[in-house]
């Protein structure tokens, strides 16, 4: 039996639920800005697209049980807690807003780390 016939731990779940969503919430941004032009600076609208793209390839790897799983979840944390700690420049936040950004960016950066630990030991060598 392959990796892939087995039955999905309730954490390869869960995690697969998360990435897809947050890569679901990403991409409407996307859609969003492509449709009505709202407000949002093109750059932002840049960032949510690779994020969206990289929080999808992450759901499916979570899915299959691929090996580039905990590769790409770290990935995704990295960029997202990129874009937080960037968006005080680029949005022109005053400075009480920034140390809450970082705060975020740091719970993004544990929560990524720590799908990254699990699924290097639910997935495939």
């Amino acid at each position: 039996m392959t990796v892939h016939a087995a039955r999905r731990p309730p954490g390869v779940l869960l995690l697969a639920a998360f990435f897809a969503a947050v890569a679901a919430s990403d991409l409407w941004q996307v859609a969003q800005f492509m449709v009505d032009r709202n407000a949002e600076l093109p750059v932002l609208v840049a960032v949510h697209g690779v994020l969206g793209l990289v929080g999808a390839a992450t759901a499916a790897a979570v899915w299959r049980r691929s090996s580039s799983a905990p590769w790409l979840a770290a990935a995704w944390g990295v960029l997202t807690a990129a874009l937080l700690v960037a968006l005080p420049s680029v949005l022109g936040l005053p400075p009480e807003a920034r140390s809450g950004l970082w705060v975020s960016a740091a719970a993004v950066l544990v929560v990524a780390g720590l799908a990254a630990w699990y699924l290097r030991r639910r997935t495939a060598a």
